[in-house]
């Protein structure tokens, strides 16, 4: 009996060290992730009680709040918003691993300013920036909105330019298409002149195309980048044996 309550303590004293010491190495990952949502649902207690606005809201599904939607109602819409964060997560993941090797430098810089870019895009595209945010709130018209957007993906075209000729570029030229077809149906629209059914077809059908061909590339530029990277990885360690 007093072997068991013995090794009951053991354990127990040996979980204790096991949380001290992860607590140790993740205290400031875990203050990291956890700062932004308490802050966010600190923002969201503080707008109820000075507007009003009820906590579910901001909380619960948009599909609830509106009520008698169907349930398919947006849903490409949201399979968007998925493609874009798991863009934006592949790019930040693939350049935290390629920053490693000094000699894929550009590629790391590369794969970092995609993932700003197109965590810039999601923002628009899931929280309807040029739709509605932008326009109502910050009074900039749609077209304004559509011009800092080129000029933020151009920007990113030019400064990257010699290093995404040295990839399989054919996708992000077809995205490119996608995306400028998506905002010429956009602005047409508002001239009225093609049917609202053809022109969500035209306009979104684009920007689908647009998105996923836009994934596609940096998710394949992303595993080339880091297939080459673990070669080059596995021959300086190689390098290392032999030279000892």
């Amino acid at each position: 009996m007093l072997t068991k309550t013995t090794a009951g303590k053991d354990r127990l004293l040996t979980g204790m060290s096991e949380l001290r010491r992860q607590w140790f190495v993740l205290r400031l990952a875990m203050i990291a992730i956890y700062t932004p949502v308490a802050l966010a649902l600190l923002i969201v207690v503080i707008v109820r009680i000075r507007t009003g606005i009820a906590i579910a809201d901001f909380t619960v599904d948009p599909l609830i709040v509106v009520g008698g939607a169907p349930v398919y109602t947006g849903i490409l819409s949201t399979i968007g918003g998925l493609i874009w964060a798991g863009t934006v997560a592949i790019c930040f993941f693939s350049w935290n691993l390629v920053r490693t090797r000094p000699q894929s430098a550009p590629q790391a810089s590369f794969l970092r300013a995609a993932a700003i870019v197109t965590l810039f895009l999601l923002v628009d595209d899931v929280f309807l920036g040029h739709e509605i945010l932008y326009p109502q709130y910050l009074g900039l018209h749609e077209v304004v909105v559509y011009a800092i957007y080129g000029i933020v993906v151009a920007g990113f075209l030019v400064a990257f330019r010699n290093t995404i000729l040295q990839t399989d570029f054919l996708l992000l030229a077809i995205s490119l298409a996608g995306f400028g077809l998506s905002i010429g149906f956009d602005i047409i629209a508002e001239l009225e002149t093609l049917s609202i059914t053809g022109m969500f077809l035209l306009e979104d059908g684009s920007k689908i195309f647009g998105l996923v061909s836009w994934a596609a590339y940096f998710m394949l530029t992303s595993a080339q980048y880091v297939q080459g990277s673990v070669r080059g990885h596995s021959r300086a360690i190689n390098d290392d044996a032999r030279s000892v």
